[in-house]
């Protein structure tokens, strides 16, 4: 999702419904603009079109659907993603939290050797299993757009489980180290990882980071033991302890 698409998306949820011209008024877009970007938002599961105009769809189960996730901002996901997969070490235990970023980096971890990986991706899972990849799949109240698991089964399993690196990706991350999302439940499975890792990170593209937030707050930046991106992360965004970010470099 586009920073555009997102203040679209958040113009809709705090004004319950405005039509295609209020929505072009209020962002200084063309109609036709506005346009282009509902139909991609209405494809993700985000808005609706009703007789008094357009809405926002609640998202805090059903989210953005993976392969519409999968496109937006693929070149620099892909591009994290293998720097990413630098950290792995052979014979090693990952968490992946169920992403675009991280669905990128499992073709990769499969030139790695003995690794298991324990996810809540339901298509993540299949697509290790598939590579040969020893997986597991936690269990939960299954999300169909997201294609992952959630709830209290999800969360029990994580917390009889340890792993030896974790790798997180969010829908938003402010310039001042605020880390949010969407979903309730999602932070519930992110927070049930990070309690049970050795080493925590976060695979952040620098087009999320703005002064746009969504509903919950996760952590902060400076909670994750690193962070990935494919550019220079902003210098007033906190970080671990006397720690520079290693970014991806074209």
């Amino acid at each position: 999702m586009t920073n555009r698409q997102l203040e679209l998306v958040k113009l809709l949820e705090n004004n319950g419904s405005l039509t295609i011209r209020e929505l072009s008024q209020n962002l200084y877009i063309s109609e036709s603009t506005v346009r282009r970007d509902l139909a991609a938002l209405e494809k993700a599961n985000l808005i609706a079109r009703t007789d008094q105009g357009i809405i926002a769809l609640k998202r805090d189960h059903g989210g953005v659907s993976l392969s519409y996730s999968l496109k937006t901002y693929e070149k620099e996901k892909r591009l994290i993603a293998r720097e990413a997969v630098k950290l792995v070490e052979d014979k090693s235990t990952i968490f992946l939290s169920s992403a675009s970023t991280t669905m990128f980096m499992i073709p990769l971890l499969a030139r790695k050797n003995k690794l298991t990986i324990i996810t809540d991706g339901l298509e993540h899972a299949l697509k290790a299993a598939s590579l040969g990849i020893k997986t597991i799949c936690i269990g939960g109240v299954v999300i169909p757009s997201g294609k992952t698991a959630s709830g209290l089964l999800a969360e029990e399993m994580l917390s009889r489980l340890h792993a030896n690196i974790a790798f997180f990706s969010v829908p938003h991350v402010s310039p001042t180290g605020n880390v949010w999302h969407y979903s309730a439940e999602k932070i519930k499975i992110i927070h049930a990882m990070m309690a049970n890792c050795d080493q925590n990170v976060l695979l952040c593209t620098t087009k999320i980071i703005s002064n746009i937030a969504e509903t919950y707050l996760v952590c902060h930046t400076d909670d994750f033991d690193r962070i990935v991106s494919e550019a220079p992360l902003p210098p007033e965004l906190p970080l671990k302890a006397a720690r520079q970010d290693e970014n991806a470099q074209e």
